[in-house]
């Protein structure tokens, strides 16, 4: 209804804010992976966010996002592979599966998704068959954020159920669309968000004084 549609425009107007603040803490952290010649891919939802990475690391960093052909996707993984840019600012949708970024050890995750699988998918773009080393996983959580304490409390609550799809699928059920799930997910973090906006109020001095006056 009309409240919910109102909630889901604040959460994309405060997401896209908050994620910007973020890629200064995921800028910062990647910059110090280049200097010491290290590759890092930095996952990112809001494309404003993707531009402004992309103008600090300017001629040193490949972009995977939604619009791309096939081919100037897989011109960006294999320059990226080869070593051509040591920075990759990826889209979790475009690039959430099908992308093999094992020249990275390092994942920096500015944007979460309310559809817990996808995090796990978007872990799995550099912790996947060909990588070498250990990989090291950031997430960027901001505490004082109603949104991230959705996001992780809806992650907590269900990484059992991550687990168990996750580790279900094979490389063929990677494009695989659930519908239903994507909706039932998104009902969730509304229903979650208003919960932890009303529990955040100030109290209404005004209406504890007036129901003091009428006892």
């Amino acid at each position: 209804g009309r409240v919910t549609d109102t909630y889901m425009s604040l959460a994309m107007t405060g997401r896209a804010i908050l994620s910007k603040i973020k890629a200064e803490t995921a800028i910062d952290l990647a910059q110090t992976l280049v200097d010491a010649e290290e590759s890092v891919v930095i996952v990112v939802n809001f494309v404003e966010s993707a531009d402004y990475i992309k103008s600090k690391f300017k001629n040193n960093c490949c972009e995977i996002r939604g619009g791309m052909t096939d081919k100037a996707k897989q011109k960006a993984i294999d320059d990226f592979q080869n070593g051509k840019y040591k920075v990759c600012i990826l889209n979790m949708v475009a690039g959430g599966v099908g992308v093999t970024l094992t020249k990275a050890h390092t994942e920096i995750i500015i944007d979460y998704s309310w559809i817990p699988s996808d995090m796990a998918q978007v872990e799995d773009r550099i912790c996947r068959v060909g990588q070498t080393e250990g990989c090291l996983i950031y997430y960027v959580y901001c505490p004082t954020s109603i949104f991230d304490r959705v996001f992780i409390k809806l992650l907590s609550d269900k990484s059992d159920n991550i687990d168990t799809v996750v580790d279900g699928k094979t490389e063929d059920d990677e494009g695989s669309y659930n519908l239903s799930a994507e909706k039932l997910a998104n009902t969730t973090f509304i229903e979650e968000l208003k919960a932890e906006i009303q529990t955040s109020k100030p109290e209404d001095k005004k209406a504890k004084k007036s129901a003091k006056a009428t006892k």
